[in-house]
């Protein structure tokens, strides 16, 4: 049984390592990647000013000192970058003269999308990780008492990690996304071939209005884009926000060149 493990929270991910980071967050989810995390601290898209303090949560075997599991966190001081819209949480919080903010958040920063959130060294037995679970949940709590934090938010984490933490202790909060999934289509027409005679025509409609733009587009592997391709990459990124928002977004270049340098093979970028 795991009786002796320990609990530290971490304000460098490069404190951490890479070798340790990537045993534990084993499976290909590029968000919870050693190197997509570190490209956010070290592009200063994560700290104090940013109102993202990295504060990643590490629990260790005390009697080896391995690091056995690894949830990445972050006190915030307000809730943007995070599209879960707690807002009315905030204001609820404000009317009985409370405070919201800080709070503490696991997430990965700005990617509103489901993945691992708590990784655990598989050599842990089911038994094992069962008890972690319950020693994180208690450490949490600890956190929240003192440093004054307002609440513990687990955000976009999968459904199967969902399902492991104590539902007596912890609210669950469910929100709605819309995603495209390819069912096996042979080609576009297939494509279209489910939906109904109105709906195919208006699409139709649509995609014949750019034929005189004489547009095309190619594949083309983030490492092999050049320096003037990921510029624009950016520029369109910034021009969404901007148009969406008023501010040019959450990730400023510094962070994509960093990407570009360590995961460009992980991209694909259309040009």
């Amino acid at each position: 049984m795991l009786t002796d493990c320990s609990f530290s929270l971490c304000a460098d991910i490069r404190l951490i390592g890479k070798e340790v980071w990537s045993a534990l967050f084993c499976d290909d989810n590029p968000f919870t990647r050693y190197e997509f995390l570190l490209a956010l601290e070290q592009s200063h898209c994560l700290g104090a000013k940013a109102g993202w303090q990295v504060c990643h949560l590490l629990a260790r075997d005390q009697q080896t000192n391995h690091i056995i599991a690894i949830m990445p966190m972050y006190k915030k001081n307000h809730s943007w970058g995070e599209y879960v819209f707690d807002w009315a949480w905030a204001d609820a919080y404000q009317r009985n003269g409370l405070n919201y903010y800080p709070k503490l958040v696991t997430s990965v920063p700005f990617i509103p999308a489901q993945g691992q959130r708590l990784a655990i060294s598989q050599t842990l037995t089911q038994a094992d990780k069962a008890q972690l679970i319950h020693l994180v949940t208690h450490f949490l709590q600890q956190c929240l008492l003192e440093q004054q934090l307002s609440s513990w938010h687990g955000l976009f984490i999968s459904p199967e990690q969902q399902a492991i933490w104590p539902q007596d202790t912890l609210i669950t909060r469910v929100g709605c996304q819309f995603h495209w999934l390819n069912k096996g289509y042979y080609d576009f027409d297939d494509f279209l071939a489910g939906m109904s005679s109105r709906k195919r025509k208006n699409i139709r409609k649509e995609r014949q209005l750019l034929t005189e733009y004489q547009l095309s587009y190619q594949f083309v592997q983030g490492d092999k884009a050049t320096l003037e391709q990921w510029q624009h990459f950016i520029d369109c990124y910034q021009t969404t926000y901007l148009k969406r928002s008023g501010h040019r977004g959450y990730l400023n270049p510094d962070f994509f060149m960093l990407l570009r340098d360590s995961m460009g093979r992980q991209f694909n970028y259309y040009w």
